[in-house]
This record gives structure tokens, C-alpha cells and sequence, in this order.
């Protein structure tokens, strides 16, 4: 069982000593954690470019295949949430 030790900012002998124990974290929870992080870059990077779609995008001269807007979001949506999720699968073993 891994231990980790807050020490308390006094020398005080008295104070006790905070211990968080890795079993308090749910099983779930870094699976959830590193799935949700890529979305983090994403968002940063939608915000970042959302500005540039209607002055440059949109003008751009676009190959009949080229898919409408409204699918680039559950399709970025889903690579990202792939991503996270193999990357804790890859860290886990």
C-alpha cells in the first residue's frame, strides 16, 4: 500500500500528520481522468481557432466530398475521447 505524507508547515510535534492512501481513489477515476484530458486540449484549441472559421475557413475553396460543419464536432469529439482512453490503457499495463 503506497503512502504519500503531507507534512504540516510547523515543527510542533503535536499536529498530526495528513496521509492519503492510492486505495482512496476510485478504480474508475484515472480512466475517467485520462479520457477527459484530451478534451482539455480541444477546447483550448477550439478557442484558439473558432475565431479564424468565418474570415478564413469558410473561404476556402473546398472539394465536393468535403463534409458539412456540424460533423466535425462529434467526430473530433470522438477521436479525442479514443485517445484519452487508450492512453490509460497503454499507461495501466
Amino acid at each position: 500500500m503506497k503512502q504519500y505524507q503531507a507534512l504540516s508547515q510547523s515543527s510542533s510535534a503535536k499536529e498530526p500528520v495528513f496521509t492519503v492512501s492510492m486505495e482512496m481513489v476510485p478504480a474508475w477515476a484515472p480512466a475517467v481522468g485520462f479520457t477527459l484530458l484530451p478534451h482539455a486540449g480541444g477546447f483550448l484549441g477550439s478557442n484558439i481557432t473558432k475565431r479564424e472559421i468565418p474570415t478564413w475557413y469558410e473561404t476556402l475553396q473546398k472539394p465536393s466530398w468535403c463534409p458539412p460543419n456540424w460533423v466535425f464536432a462529434p467526430v473530433w469529439g470522438t477521436l479525442y475521447t479514443s485517445m484519452g482512453y487508450v492512453f490509460h490503457i497503454v499507461l495501466r499495463h
